[in-house]
């Protein structure tokens, strides 16, 4: 194997009258031998300089692996929650007529004092866009409730229900 490195001359170059002395043949015989143990020492450390740059470089593609399972999971998440907002928002547009009507649908119904037997509550925003409750429904405003939320109080007992939840319930597996 040729390797690069110092250039020595070949022995009939430093022959002097047909023969090489010793101590000249032995200096040749220990540069070829330091020439030859440099060209190993290069040839083995661009080896490792090349297995450490293999390694750095599965290292990175893991690294990038990992970030786009992690983008695509987090681009899942944003889509659902896109969907599920607009699926509220249409829902919401809504949600005034079919609780006037639902409402609108309950026969009317007092409690043995006297007073209303269905008391209705609904965020501020919520009850503006509704009109005038049918007889035996009291409609309540409530800061704590979410916007499509509504909470019915009667008798019987009382139901909290939001349009996300509502959602999450048809979307679930």
């Amino acid at each position: 194997m040729t390797a690069p490195g110092p250039i020595i001359p070949p022995n009939a170059a430093l022959t002097v009258g047909g023969r090489l002395d010793a101590e000249t043949h032995a200096a040749l015989t220990e540069a070829r031998r330091l020439r030859d143990a440099w060209a190993a020492a290069t040839l083995a450390a661009q080896a490792a300089a090349h297995a450490a740059a293999q390694a750095q470089l599965h290292e990175a593609l893991a690294a990038l692996g990992a970030w786009r399972q992690e983008a695509e999971a987090q681009l899942v998440r944003d889509a659902q929650a896109l969907a599920l907002a607009l699926a509220e928002r249409l829902v919401r547009t809504d949600l005034s007529a079919a609780l006037a009507t639902l409402l609108a649908g309950l026969p009317p119904a007092t409690d043995p004092a006297g007073g209303s037997a269905l008391v209705v509550s609904l965020n501020p925003q919520d009850l503006q866009a509704l009109g005038v409750p049918p007889a035996g429904v009291t409609l309540l405003p409530d800061d704590a409730l979410p916007r499509g939320a509504i909470r019915v109080a009667g008798p019987a007992g009382e139901i909290t229900r939001t349009v996300r939840g509502q959602l999450h319930q048809w979307l679930a597996p």
